[in-house]
């Protein structure tokens, strides 16, 4: 089964749907609520640190600077050196 939405923070798809999603792909959000939801439900391990070249970014930062065809994946079976 495949959700997509644009608005992960609203009741468009509920919190149970939401708990149970294995593998999220994340593009662009703007609205802070939104990046909330995403980093309250993704499974994988976040990096301790990210950079766009000499830049040092925060997963904030970098959804909300995601361009057109990126996204990021996140998956249970997913992880990273040295992250959470």
């Amino acid at each position: 089964m495949i959700i997509a939405t644009q608005r992960p923070e609203t009741s468009a798809i509920s919190s149970k749907v939401r708990d149970q999603a294995g593998v999220w792909f994340i593009h662009s959000l703007g609205s802070q609520a939104n990046i909330n939801a995403v980093l309250s439900n993704i499974n994988s391990a976040i990096p301790a640190e990210i950079s766009d070249g000499n830049a040092a970014l925060d997963l904030p930062s970098l959804i909300r600077n995601l361009s057109t065809g990126q996204s990021l994946v996140s998956s249970k079976e997913m992880s990273c050196k040295n992250g959470r």
